[in-house]
């Protein structure tokens, strides 16, 4: 794994298609690696204690 790469394994919600993340305030993006997911940004990055739900279906259109 790349050492800027933030692991977020098993952080899944219940809601089907969609993933708690953390925010991060920087550019973000995410990279899906064997069922799992992985937050690839730029650092220095602060991370917030805020979780929000990302509904892929949205985020894909």
């Amino acid at each position: 794994m790349n050492k800027y790469a933030v692991d977020i394994s098993g952080k899944q919600s219940a809601v089907q298609d969609s993933i708690d993340a953390f925010v991060l305030l920087s550019k973000r993006s995410f990279i899906p690696f064997d069922g799992d997911f992985q937050i690839k940004t730029s650092f220095p990055a602060q991370i917030t204690s805020e979780n929000r739900v990302i509904d892929w279906k949205t985020a894909l259109d």
